[in-house]
């Protein structure tokens, strides 16, 4: 059995690639359509589900080519573009559309640092599963990063990563 950190396999990805143009949409409607009847119903917002989720699982053509090649050094100038871009938006504050969606920034308090609270993002499994071990922390330390392991269930494993001193820049 694969771990969440171990390479999808090539049939899985193809056929993933193929079912997300109707898998996505539909999630996306009844996700949608459970948040009108919770909110037409009296449900509680901790119920509610995300819409944008399914969009993060988007399995483009580029992205297909990165997980097939299952080269390490690949992963790594991946892991560079992406820390290198979510370095500079934990430092402006101003998170894309994309950032929003598929890291879910969010305030989170940080303890023996000089600011008691920082953005974070999170560093889904899915962006690093092909990079050798240690190298997300090795790339995020070199943007000023702390990437942490995240504990949880299997849909939130991931790492969290801030800037590395929030109150001193």
């Amino acid at each position: 059995m694969r771990g969440p950190d171990q390479p999808r396999s090539r049939v899985g990805l193809l056929a993933w690639f193929a079912a997300q143009w109707i898998v996505i949409p539909v999630e996306s409607v009844l996700r949608l359509a459970w948040n009108a009847a919770l909110f037409c119903g009296d449900g509680v917002p901790e119920d509610a589900a995300r819409a944008t989720d399914p969009l993060a699982r988007f399995l483009g053509p580029r992205r297909l080519a990165l997980e097939w090649s299952r080269k390490p050094a690949r992963w790594e100038r991946h892991l560079e573009r992406l820390l290198a871009r979510l370095a500079v938006e934990l430092r402006d504050g101003d998170f894309s559309l994309a950032t929003r969606i598929c890291h879910r920034p969010r305030v989170v308090a940080v303890k023996g640092e000089h600011a008691p609270v920082a953005h974070a993002v999170l560093l889904n499994v899915r962006d690093y599963r092909g990079a050798a071990p240690g190298t997300v922390a090795r790339i995020a330390a070199g943007e000023g990063l702390v990437a942490v392991a995240r504990r949880g269930n299997a849909r939130r494993l991931g790492m969290d990563v801030r800037l590395r001193d929030p109150g001193g820049e």
